[in-house]
């Protein structure tokens, strides 16, 4: 149990088991990082190889496939102003813009921070499947110390409701109702259906535990508290912590506490004394090269966490757990939640709880040393308080507090997104942003913003005087609804900057941006043919061909000769005729991105023998579609 070495990627937990497919995704997260989301879809398909640190290969080919199948079946749902700026700006983000939901709890000064996924999992000859993942970190590539548990079942109607579910039901209920504007009809489909179907959903425990229990935090005015019960020790992991919290927590006469060095140099004494032993992480355990941050909140508010400005890093512990000892049972709650007052009287969090014997999953277990493995104990160190208290810049967490109430400001609008075409220039459009009302950005603050898709360069400054933020150029493939946006407050000689992307609603945009994307990605015949074997291999169970597929990203066909990336022949009309009976759906795919080809004036495009044996395959595929219906 929370074996080091025992590690699971989020990219692997997110894929179906064998002769399943997604359905239907909804996730929840504080930050979100977009280029991360991007790589999501990838774990629905065959395309998602892994890199050595779970990562996905950055493909665009890939990428835009499982985005294009993908996209409209998943929603996720993140705290407003929280979305981190990509550092590279790829037309794909236009794929996203209905799957982003940004959201704010009900209770102001307050933050949105779970992070759950649930998947409607189908099978064409199975019962469907729901699969539920509650983790410590947000939807990010870093590598910091996190969990993730994963939970399964199978819908049945037979049985009856699942008592157990309903505070997860409660939950998925909610989420559109935090949405800072309307939800898509897709998201709203999805939530109802996840709603209906979840009472008759039972979720195996893992190995070791008897029972479960869901607590969604800060959906309500009362304040839950998951910690009731018998507890006699308390051991209890968490990033970030407050005195105040601490205290509450039953079982800490006799208990452990494992947090990191700075956040426990700013815990009164009396509070770390409570406890028997205290912990950080080892130093040879510290991560470094993390590319998500989150940081003490330092508003008067709040205490927990919000994103920190790009070049700031978290270190090593991410994971939030708590374990208590009650009678012979032991008891663990793991997700979002910190040790922190916010996070137990309004953020928006998610834990489940897991109980068995006390031998198999209590405290004394979980801190053993195993003799032939690593165990978490030996991640441990005992903590030294300093000599002296920390140092505080008052400066810098007074512009901290300046930036964020001017990026609250501007998440708290409508912003929308409207666009023209320019006059007497073809494919070029304005773009507006405009705000429901002008939004006041103070004195001694600068404020500027741009697509995400057309980068710093294109950056406009925003004023305060009127609906109208900024207006921009932009090319057909890159109108987007992601614009970023950079807060910066000074004061004397100090200066501080805060980064954040706001999904606006666009107006005025024409209907085939996506076509234009289609196109840019497939500039060549060899990237047409390139995807064209990719959607052949998917489904075939042939590994090899996937393989071919995969391997040529960089070697591009002549056109027409029929010929993978890689140089190995592939006798296409052979593949494509055998598609028809064991792939149809891949020839509407294939049939669906040459249309759009067409559609952007890319006849050209596509290889000459394709173009010749395309119209007969689909018109035996019609045939065929029509005679099965």
């Amino acid at each position: 149990m929370l074996e080091p070495q025992d590690r699971r990627h989020l990219m692997e937990a997110l894929r179906p088991p064998a002769g399943y497919t997604l359905d239907r995704a909804i996730g929840t997260t504080f930050t979100l990082d977009l280029l991360t989301l991007l790589t999501v879809p990838l774990s629905f398909t065959m395309f998602g190889w892994e890199q050595e640190d779970g990562a996905p290969a950055a493909d665009p080919l890939t990428l835009f496939e499982g985005l294009r199948r993908f996209s409209e079946r998943i929603a996720v749902f993140c705290q407003a102003g929280q979305i981190s700026v990509p550092s590279s700006s790829p037309l794909l983000l236009g794929y996203l813009e209905n799957s982003v939901v940004e959201v704010a709890p009900r209770t102001r000064g307050h933050i949105f921070h779970p992070k759950v996924w649930v998947l409607r999992l189908v099978s064409e000859d199975g019962p469907t499947r729901y699969r539920l993942l509650v983790a410590s970190r947000n939807l990010t590539f870093d590598r910091s110390w996190d969990t993730l548990l994963v939970l399964e079942g199978t819908v049945s109607g037979a049985r009856p409701a699942n008592l157990t579910n309903r505070p997860l039901e409660r939950f998925i209920e909610s989420l559109p109702e935090l949405a800072l504007r309307s939800v898509s009809p897709q998201v709203r489909e999805a939530v109802d259906l996840m709603r209906s179907e979840l009472p008759q959903v039972a979720f195996a425990t893992p190995p070791g535990f008897t029972g479960l229990r869901f607590w969604p935090l800060g959906l309500s005015r009362e304040k839950e508290w998951p910690f009731d019960g018998e507890v006699d020790r308390m051991l209890c992991v968490s990033p970030f912590a407050t005195n105040g919290l601490l205290k509450r927590l039953p079982g800490r006469t006799g208990g452990v506490l494992v947090s990191r060095t700075e956040e426990l140099d700013r815990l009164k004494a009396e509070t770390i004394e409570s406890f028997e032993e205290v912990y950080v992480l080892h130093q040879g355990a510290e991560t470094e090269d993390i590319p998500e941050a989150e940081t003490p909140e330092t508003g008067p508010a709040e205490d927990d966490l919000l994103a920190s400005g790009e070049g700031e890093v978290l270190r090593g512990l991410h994971a939030k757990l708590y374990f208590a000892d009650s009678g012979k049972q032991g008891r663990i709650w793991t997700g979002s939640a910190n040790a922190t007052h916010a996070a137990f009287s309004g953020n928006v969090e998610f834990l489940v709880e897991l109980f068995g014997e006390r031998s198999l999953c209590g405290i004394d277990r979980i801190l053993e040393r195993p003799q032939n493995s690593a165990g978490f104990a030996d991640l441990l160190q005992l903590y030294t308080p300093p000599k002296e208290p920390p140092e505080t810049d008052d400066v810098r967490e007074r512009l901290e507090q300046t930036a964020d109430i001017i990026r609250r400001r501007i998440v708290e609008t409508s912003l929308r997104a409207v666009v023209a075409e320019l006059t007497g220039e073809p494919r070029r459009y304005s773009v507006v942003l405009e705000a429901s009302e002008p939004v006041d950005v103070g004195t001694d603050v600068t404020v500027v913003c741009w697509p995400v898709t057309l980068g710093t360069e294109k950056a406009e400054v925003v004023e305060s005087t009127g609906p109208v933020m900024a207006v921009f150029e932009s090319s057909l493939e890159a109108i987007t609804s992601f614009f970023a946006f950079e807060v910066t407050a000074s004061e004397s000689q100090t200066t501080f900057s805060q980064r954040f992307v706001v999904n606006a609603e666009v107006v005025g945009a024409p209907a085939n941006r996506r076509d234009a994307v289609i196109a840019s990605l497939l500039s060549d015949p060899g990237r047409i043919m390139r995807l064209i074997l990719m959607l052949l291999a998917e489904g075939s169970g042939n590994e090899r061909e996937i393989a071919i597929a995969l391997g040529g990203a960089a070697r591009q066909p002549k056109p027409g000769n029929g010929k993978a990336p890689s140089g190995v022949e592939v006798p296409l009309f052979e593949e494509l005729v055998r598609a028809l009976w064991n792939n149809p759906r891949a020839l509407d795919r294939i049939d669906g991105m040459l249309a759009a080809v067409r559609r952007e004036g890319g006849d050209h495009l596509i290889p000459e023998e394709l173009g010749e044996i395309w119209p007969q395959i689909m018109k035996a595929r019609n045939k065929i579609k029509g005679g099965r219906t």
